[in-house]
């Protein structure tokens, strides 16, 4: 009778994701195969190459300049891949690849592609631009030297565990750092079997994948929970291979894929809960045996755990964004019960107050079943979100009050008409009015606008750019970003209704470091370079230039704040660094007028508010002379006030019943 194996499965998550926070994914599958009696343990590698490095620094100093090189290497890892280049080491890069000239070779592809207005983010072309050449380069080789050094160390410290499979989750930003990891562990263990999954793998991906890199065994397209205990079993040789939805497999010698199929998604209440263990005994070590003035620095930056509650999106289920690349936007959410109990199991776990949902969108529902309940437990919660731009101020009180700090709004613009162009279902006065009630009740937001988009129409770009320094008070976008052709976006997937899109490649990194075709680059490739044809990007600077300023006003201060009395409201405009600051009081029906124009009403309703005390020509006049004097915000008949309340008057007016004021 032959004795029955235990699969034994290690879970690997490499750089570059985020080192201050666990990974979801491996966590996830983890909790997926313990509950399953199945041996699985996890590498947070993606942290562990950050320890590796920190451990060869041997002065404070020496510690902020390799942690700040480390840091930009982290920040545009996949825009510019710098990243896959620190990771490009033999055996995965034959020679001539992945050596110092690659630098000089990225340098120049990125610059064309900035000339071409495509280049996603600059900063690290700046870096270059703004040091010493010779010196950015010996920064870059010192952290690729360590890369080398840490491949070693991995591969012994997975072989040492005997896993019959290994499992890489492969975001865009860890592929070359999985792909050389495996293929090291497959020459030194040809039994054991190799899987990735992740973001990176989903679709046509995940197949090209397989047949560019003949040392993976299997790809998981889409979730993994449902189907890696069975790859499990197959390694150990304790089954035979089942044919799940999504999986990508060898069959003599040829890929082999499966159809991608909802429905073999496990109910998204019957996720586990990721398990942690491993990355906070990783950063205790870290913190245990390095120098107190580095591991200092590693405790200070606190952990924010990715905790999931939704899958998909409910609005690009029904109406998709025009650029967003989501796979399969089919909506599906936890229950209310479930997310609270996750959130107090892993804080008591874990010792911790900061979390990260993952969703694509919060589910509306949870504003009302979520959010009292946290608010409820009177912990001190740290939570960030993705969020539709919201119409409610009584909501974003309600994040606010349940301890949502951070949000990601899907902003993208102040152009109406763009928004539109976009599919957006939002307008530039939705847009302002949400950073308006964000600021008010302490919420901070991250967002960027973009550009670049065919059928765009120049005039767009100069009616926001008047607007923009009237905003200065509130949070600026981070950056201004062209549009980015990504895959399973609406323009993607239906490239031949956009004929201005021309000349699709692959990111310049990928035709350097990538060993493969040319047709399997493109079906790897999630994010894409274009060419717009007939399109000049001149009418983007002032853009570019009014922005830059919004940014350095900001950081400088700049305010526009008002404060209500007895019949009065006093507004103070601050927003101008380099003016005297001016204050305007406005009493009586103009106080109350402006008040009424919080949430944006339409002229009608303010008309109607006020038909007992003025006429339509007085109200008419009022509001344009508050307009000329940039406090309030027009557009298509509505009336935005733009100064801050304090937090206890912007509950009073969130509190206003919607017969006191027609918001929408």
């Amino acid at each position: 009778m032959t004795m029955s194996i235990t699969p034994r499965v290690v879970l690997v998550s490499m750089p570059w994701t985020f080192p201050f926070s666990p990974s979801i994914q491996i966590g996830s599958l983890q909790a997926a195969l313990l509950k399953q009696e199945i041996q699985a343990t996890t590498r947070s590698y993606h942290l562990g190459f950050l320890g590796h490095c920190l451990r060869q620094i041997t002065t404070p100093v020496e510690l902020q300049s390799r942690l700040r090189d480390y840091l930009l290497v982290l920040g545009r890892s996949y825009e510019t891949g710098v990243g896959d280049w620190v990771f490009a080491h033999p055996p995965f890069s034959s020679a001539g690849r992945g050596d110092l000239g690659f630098q000089d070779q990225l340098i120049e592809s990125l610059r064309v592609e900035r000339a071409k207005g495509n280049s996603p983010n600059m900063s690290f072309i700046g870096y270059f631009e703004h040091e010493p050449h010779e010196e950015i380069r010996q920064k870059l080789a010192w952290i690729k030297v360590r890369a080398g050094e840490f491949l070693e160390v991995a591969v012994n410290d997975i072989l040492q565990a005997d896993p019959h499979l290994v499992g890489f989750t492969n975001t865009f930003s860890q592929t070359i750092a999985s792909a050389t990891l495996s293929k090291m562990l497959k020459a030194r263990a040809p039994d054991i079997k190799i899987v990735f999954g992740g973001s990176s793998c989903e679709g046509d991906m995940g197949v090209a994948m397989m047949r560019a890199y003949p040392w993976i065994d299997f790809v998981v397209r889409g979730e993994g929970e449902h189907v890696i205990a069975d790859l499990a079993r197959v390694a150990a040789g304790e089954a035979a291979l089942r044919r799940s939805p999504g999986l990508c497999y060898r069959h003599e010698g040829v890929v082999q894929s499966e159809p991608e199929g909802a429905s073999s998604l496990l109910p998204i209440d019957e996720l586990p809960l990721p398990n942690y263990d491993e990355y906070f005994a990783l950063r205790s070590s870290l913190a245990a045996t390095l120098p107190s003035w580095i591991s200092e620095q590693i405790s200070a930056m606190q952990p924010e755990l990715p905790l999931r509650s939704a899958r998909g999106c409910w609005w690009g289920a029904k109406n998709q964004c025009t650029f967003c690349g989501i796979g399969d936007a089919t909506y599906s959410s936890r229950s209310s019960e479930r997310v609270v109990k996750d959130v107090q199991t892993l804080s008591e776990r874990y010792k911790a107050r900061r979390f990260q949902f993952t969703d694509w969108i919060i589910d509306h529902r949870y504003l009302s079943t979520v959010l009292p309940e946290f608010q409820q437990l009177g912990y001190d919660l740290q939570l960030f979100w993705e969020i539709k731009v919201l119409t409610n101020s009584a909501e974003i009180k309600r994040l606010a009050d349940a301890g949502v700090t951070s949000l990601q709004p899907g902003i993208e613009s102040l152009s109406t008409s763009l928004l539109k162009l976009m599919q957006k279902g939002t307008t530039g006065l939705h847009n302002i009015r949400f950073l308006k009630w964000v600021t008010e009740f302490g919420i901070e937001v991250g967002w960027n606008i973009l550009y670049r988009f065919p059928g765009e129409d120049p005039a767009w770009y100069d009616d926001m750019i008047r607007v923009l320094p009237s905003l200065w008070h509130l949070p600026p976008p981070s950056g201004l970003t062209p549009f980015l052709l990504d895959r399973f976006s609406v323009y993607h997937r239906n490239i031949e209704r956009f004929p201005a899109i021309q000349n699709v490649r692959p990111m310049p990194f990928m035709t350097e470091l990538y060993e493969a075709s040319e047709a399997d680059l493109m079906d790897m490739s999630y994010r894409f370079m274009h060419d717009v044809v007939d399109q000049d990007l001149q009418y983007t600077e002032a853009l570019v230039r009014e922005s830059k300023k919004w940014r350095e006003a900001h950081r400088a201060g700049a305010r526009l704040t008002c404060k209500v009395g007895a019949g009065f409201v006093e507004i103070e405009d601050r927003r101008s660094p380099r003016e005297r600051p001016r204050v305007t009081l406005l009493e009586g029906l103009e106080g109350e007028v402006y008040e009424l124009c919080d949430a944006g009403p339409k002229l009608s309703s303010i008309l109607r508010a006020t038909r007992e005390r003025a006429s339509v020509s007085e109200i008419q006049a009022l509001l344009d002379r508050l307009c000329d004097a940039r406090l309030m915000y027009t557009e298509d008949e509505r009336y935005l006030s733009l100064a801050l309340h304090t937090r206890a008057r912007a509950t009073h007016l969130s509190n206003r019943k919607t017969s006191d004021l027609v918001r929408m």
